[in-house]
């Protein structure tokens, strides 16, 4: 049973925007000391970031080429570990810390993971996304290794304690060595 999806439950891979919505957010507030200003100012900012979010997704929801589909086998993920710390609001956030290897002759400029938790019994309790390969990382070159992490914050509290199935399953390939 996948769990509902909702702003705090996305997985955390787009660090980047998060930190320029903050900076954005911040610079609102510095410029307009009016609250009307401020909240035109902050949905302007949040449009703004709107759109390089819709640009990103655009290599997620492109068809695969034959070619990328048969490409996935030359993608490897080893090494992976959970860990679990508390954030400042006294949350348990769980990150999953893992390697990927680009076995192949091709150059990665995106890659998308499922995630697949399961519980005590062996069923799947949780299915996510992560995108560890994306367009604020470098394209993964041919025989690269990298680390990645992944946090959640809505982990089931039935979970089995293990890192997910990791199965790549989206990739597009091309970019400069």
């Amino acid at each position: 049973m996948a769990a509902p999806e909702g702003p705090w439950q996305k997985i955390m891979t787009h660090s980047e925007s998060l930190h320029d919505a903050r900076r954005l957010s911040l610079l609102a507030r510095r410029i307009c000391h009016r609250p009307q200003r401020s909240l035109i100012a902050v949905s302007l900012a949040m449009l703004s970031l709107a759109g390089c979010s819709n640009s990103q997704r655009s290599t997620e929801t492109s068809k695969p080429t034959a070619a990328e589909a048969a490409y996935l086998q030359n993608i490897e993920i080893t090494s992976a570990r959970m860990t679990a710390a508390t954030n400042f609001l006294q949350q348990t956030v769980v990150t999953l810390h893992a390697r990927v290897t680009n076995k192949g002759n091709q150059m990665v400029r995106y890659l998308e993971l499922d995630l697949a938790f399961s519980n005590f019994m062996g069923q799947v309790d949780l299915r996510q996304k992560a995108d560890p390969i994306n367009t604020s990382t470098p394209p993964l070159k041919p025989g690269e290794t990298r680390a990645f992490e992944v946090s959640f914050d809505n982990i089931p509290a039935d979970w089995n304690q293990t890192p997910p199935q990791i199965t790549p399953t989206r990739v597009a390939l091309g970019g400069n060595h």
